[in-house]
């Protein structure tokens, strides 16, 4: 799953605590979102082909971080967690 088209309860994300900032550059944060999501019990419903798709162009981020970003994403894949280090709680108001 790709987060450029996902949907989302406010409540699911507060209690995964958003997506998780210690993410740095391009790529996987999005992942991460998603497994924390799927730990904590959601499932996925797919609107392929019955949803419209707009994408607006920006630039793509530097990718020289992805090995870190993806021993992040091992780590979450090997364990259980669903709470994001580095979240909605650690960087906002709430």
């Amino acid at each position: 799953m790709k987060t450029c088209n996902l949907a989302a309860w406010r409540a699911d994300l507060e209690r995964v605590n958003g997506f998780d900032e210690s993410y740095s550059g391009w790529g996987l944060e999005d992942s991460d979102l998603v497994i924390r999501l799927l730990h904590a019990g959601l499932r996925h419903k797919s609107a392929r082909f019955a949803a419209p798709v707009f994408h607006l162009w920006h630039r793509e981020w530097d990718r020289s971080r992805l090995p870190e970003n993806q021993r992040r994403l091992d780590e979450i894949l090997a364990s259980r967690r669903i709470e994001a280090l580095a979240g909605l709680r650690q960087l906002g108001d709430g």
